[in-house]
């Protein structure tokens, strides 16, 4: 089951979307810090506007784990395979959490591209500054919640070929609206009306949260959601019939 989480993993990642996604992203960043005065921010403030970027990314590949399957008709013959359909779904989530690891790295290996480059404004020291525990949690936390329900979203509805599409631009221009909401919220103590506070419990809000301000409280919240999640994604699927 390892292998085939793997494999799924690594279809991903090499595929030339993510590939190109990942490039661009670098990219993102060279231009962040040649075209915007990078003096105004800290290499904090820089990850979290690179992760803006990042995430949109991680949702696509997120859906891509059980779209391409459908897509390519390997989930029947997945689920009528060797493999039960409780290891197809646990092999999903072994799947979030090698991208994970692996978009902690990369998220990492572009903190410390963006220290060399710009040494003046960042630079190594600040690059050690960063507490590179807390980043690389944070990261991998957001991809097992929002990963989990872009699996669930696409589990309502296999056949549909523009939902996960449509899905990862409106949860894009959330992120960006999120971060608004988060530091208006949090650092600048804007009111609290009843709606947003209903949004500050939602995934979307705590997912900018988690990169700004990492804690306990956020992160018992962020990851109980991505287990309710997961787990309706595991009922549904187990429940579905595969054509």
């Amino acid at each position: 089951m390892i292998k085939l989480s793997f494999a799924m993993f690594k279809n991903e990642i090499l595929s030339k979307k993510s590939i190109m996604g990942i490039a661009i992203s670098f990219i993102y960043s060279l231009l962040w810090i040649f075209v915007v005065n990078p003096d105004k921010f800290g290499i904090v403030n820089f990850t979290a506007e690179y992760f803006k970027l990042l995430y949109v990314l991680i949702i696509y590949l997120s859906f891509q784990l059980v779209d391409f399957d459908v897509k390519n008709n390997i989930l029947i013959n997945l689920f009528t395979g060797v493999f039960s359909r409780l290891q197809i779904i646990i092999s999903k989530l072994i799947s979030l959490i090698f991208m994970g690891i692996y978009f902690a790295f990369i998220g990492e290996l572009n903190n410390l591209f963006v220290s060399i480059v710009s040494p003046k404004s960042f630079g190594i020291s600040k690059f050690l500054e960063i507490n590179h525990l807390k980043f690389i949690l944070s990261i991998m936390l957001v991809i097992f919640t929002m990963g989990s329900l872009c699996l669930l979203i696409l589990s309502l509805n296999l056949k549909s070929k523009t939902i996960s599409t449509i899905t990862t631009i409106a949860f894009g221009i959330i992120n960006f609206f999120s971060y608004s909401v988060v530091t208006g919220i949090e650092y600048l103590h804007h009111p609290i009306t009843p709606i947003t506070n209903i949004f500050m419990k939602t995934p979307m809000y705590n997912t900018a949260k988690l990169l700004m301000e990492f804690n306990f409280s956020n992160v018992v919240l962020y990851i109980s959601w991505g287990i309710l999640f997961f787990f309706l994604f595991t009922v549904i699927m187990n429940k579905k019939e595969i054509s």
